[in-house]
Order: C-alpha cells, then sequence, then structure tokens
C-alpha cells in the first residue's frame, strides 16, 4: 500500500484529500450551484406569494366565480335604479372627472369616455348603493366595481369612499399597462395608481388591474392574445409596488374574453398565480363555456352578448383563409404536375 507523506514532499503524487466520499461532494457543490441560481433569480424575478381570497363569493354565498352576475356601465341615475332593484350581485360603473345637472363643478362623476357629463355623481352613486345596502331587502345587497378612466378622479373617490361605513366587496379598476393592439400612451402609472390605492383605498378592496387593448389583424388569425411580457411586466410592477414584506391586496386581472382565449396556457397560469381572473368585454357562447371549464384558478366572467363582429369575423375568418390557402396550394399543384 503506497504511503502519503504529509510534509509536502512528492507533491504531484499526493492524491487531493475530501472530508466526504466522493458522490456526497458532488451533491453538495451542485445544492451550492442551485442555491446561487436561485438567489440570482430572486433579484430578477418578482417574488411569488399565495394569491388571497377576495371574499367576493362569501359574501354572496355563492360556490363560484362564475355565479357572480355583474351589471355593465351603470352610468346613469336610471341604469343605477335597474341595477339596485336587479339580481346582480356586483354593480360596475365607470368614473372619470366632468359635471352633473346639479353640480356644475369638476368633480368625479358616472361616465364613459367621451362623455363628460352625467346626472349622476360618483358620491350619489355610492351613498345610494350604499343606502340600499343598509336596508337589506333580502339578501339584496350589491357590492360595486369602480372602473376608472380618469387618474384624477381616484384620490377623491376612495378618500369619499373611506368616510362611509361601505361594508359590501369593492373592486377598484383601472387599464394601466399597453395591451394587445393598444398604440397610444396610458394615461395611468402603475406605480402611482398601486401607491394611491395603498394610501386611499379600503382595506378590504379588490385590486383589479389590468391592460388597454385595441383592434388588431392578428385577433383574425386567432393569434392576438395577451403575450407572455405584458404578464411579466405587470408581476413584475405588482412585486415593486407590494415587496414580500407588506400586505398585497387581491388581485384579479381584467381580460377581453376574445384576447383570453387566445392567450398561452402558461402566460395564463402565471397570472393565476398572482390572482384571479376577470373577463370582459363581448363574449360567444364558446367563450364562457371555455372560462367556465377553466380549473387553473378564479375566474369571474363580466361579459356581455357578441355583436357580430365576435360572432362573425373573429369565429370565421382564420378557418376561412385557411381554406383558401388549402385550395390556392391544391391548384398550384394541380397546374403544375397535373399536365
Amino acid at each position: 500500500m503506497q504511503k502519503i507523506c504529509t510534509h509536502g514532499c512528492d507533491s504531484e503524487r499526493r492524491p487531493t484529500l475530501s472530508p466526504f466520499p466522493e458522490h456526497v461532494a458532488t451533491t453538495i457543490i451542485g445544492t451550492m450551484a442551485r442555491r446561487r441560481h436561485f438567489a440570482h433569480n430572486a433579484e430578477t424575478e418578482p417574488s411569488r406569494r399565495a394569491p388571497l381570497d377576495d371574499g367576493i363569493l362569501e359574501y354572496f354565498s355563492v360556490s363560484r366565480a362564475t355565479e357572480i352576475r355583474w351589471s355593465h356601465a351603470t352610468n346613469s341615475a336610471e341604469a343605477l335604479a335597474e341595477a339596485l332593484t336587479s339580481n346582480v350581485h356586483m354593480i360596475e360603473a365607470d368614473i372619470l372627472m366632468g359635471t352633473t345637472m346639479t353640480e356644475p363643478e369638476t368633480c368625479p362623476i358616472m361616465a364613459h369616455p367621451p362623455k363628460t357629463s352625467s346626472n349622476l355623481s360618483f358620491e350619489e352613486f355610492i351613498i345610494c348603493v350604499g343606502n340600499h345596502n343598509a336596508r337589506d331587502l333580502g339578501g339584496s345587497k350589491k357590492g360595486v366595481k369602480l372602473d376608472f378612466k380618469d387618474p384624477e378622479a381616484v384620490i377623491p373617490c376612495l378618500k369619499f369612499l373611506k368616510t362611509l361605513a361601505f361594508h359590501a366587496p369593492v373592486v377598484i379598476n383601472a387599464d394601466i399597462w399597453n395591451g394587445p393592439g393598444h398604440k397610444t400612451k396610458v394615461r395611468f402609472i402603475p406605480s402611482e395608481f398601486f401607491d394611491t390605492c395603498k394610501q386611499y383605498g379600503p382595506t378590504n378592496a379588490v385590486l383589479s388591474v389590468g391592460w388597454n387593448t385595441g383592434k388588431s389583424a392578428l385577433i383574425l388569425l386567432g393569434c392576438g392574445g395577451y403575450r407572455m411580457y405584458h404578464v411579466e411586466e405587470a408581476l413584475r410592477d405588482i412585486a415593486k409596488a407590494y415587496p414580500m414584506s407588506e400586505r398585497c391586496p387581491p388581485i384579479t386581472f381584467p381580460l377581453q374574453a376574445i384576447l383570453a382565449r387566445q392567450m398561452s396556457e402558461a402566460a395564463r397560469k402565471k397570472l393565476f398565480a398572482a390572482g384571479s381572473i376577470t373577463l370582459w368585454g363581448e363574449a360567444r357562447d364558446s367563450d364562457t363555456k371555455w372560462a367556465s371549464k377553466l380549473t387553473d384558478g378564479t375566474v369571474y366572467i363580466d361579459t356581455a352578448p357578441a355583436g357580430w363582429q365576435a360572432n362573425y369575423l373573429v369565429s370565421y375568418t382564420a378557418p376561412v383563409l385557411l381554406c383558401f390557402v388549402l385550395l390556392l396550394l391544391q391548384g398550384l399543384v394541380f397546374f403544375q404536375f397535373g399536365s
């Protein structure tokens, strides 16, 4: 048996000693490398945490998010009166700065651009809903989805809402990122919107943060949906606004129904890992059935019946083009090799 000198002689023949067997040392080195990899990723990727329950299903005593019923564009006194006597759970309304018949000074009103006037101010809207809930007429309480179209309207509305004893669900919605097909600059700045909600928003509010969208020919081809970079930008901004040391409110991501259908499963799962999804806009029957079968996370369906563009152009343009291309190729092959 060869003796090993411990005094430095014959150093070329001296083997490298390790306190661990070779396979154990390899395992330790691999673990250390993975830890360095994860530490690097933690600095470059947004932190992940389990999404909070928004409490909406429990409040209305329903078992599935798809059972929640919504009113749309409840932007007038007449529309609000109708919604309060209907069977909807959540009253959705748009908010911007403008005037009313009783308030000539600029204030938050219920209206959708390009309108700048309404017969219903935000204060009147939220007080009416609050009074209706206080009467508690046979379990007909309503929650509200406040769809902000103007950044200037956010602070005064949230400040006023905090002065009320409003205990029903509140969803604070704004499109704060550029989405598919949208070319112009978004009016909201994500960091400022999150800071405003943290400072003035009700503690039980759900944040609904989404993307402005526009028309795109890609939708007709079935590939115009939200992309992974849309999702990653949103998750980065949320992680910056709500670091792991702070409480992050429940978040839902509003997605245009047809565009959500055309996004990748991987992008959709990333959103589900951070919150729920709320589908909006025109939806075909097939879109609603598809959404009802999703099992990756919570899906609210706040949609309207599809018009002719969604029903015909979006549904049939791609198949018709494909058939045309196949017929063209068949004709070329025939003329090339048939004679």
